[in-house]
């Protein structure tokens, strides 16, 4: 559980989901194809909150908002 006005340096799937407002499946879909930077660490995939922002933004090439 995250507190209240913390902002994590790095998300889950899950979070990164929430966050773009999206399901997990799409989120994980956006990280296979790339359209999400992320790095698989230990087999789960860890996104920067730096990167989910980028995306929202579409300063990501190749990265759709619609």
């Amino acid at each position: 559980m995250v507190k209240a006005g913390f902002v994590p340096y790095f998300l889950t799937v899950e979070e990164a989901a929430g966050w773009l407002r999206t399901t997990k499946g799409a989120a994980l879909g956006g990280l296979q194809r790339s359209e999400i930077p992320g790095r698989k660490i230990g087999g789960e995939w860890r996104i920067s909150t730096a990167a989910v922002l980028a995306v929202f933004r579409g300063a990501i090439p190749g990265a759709s908002t619609s």
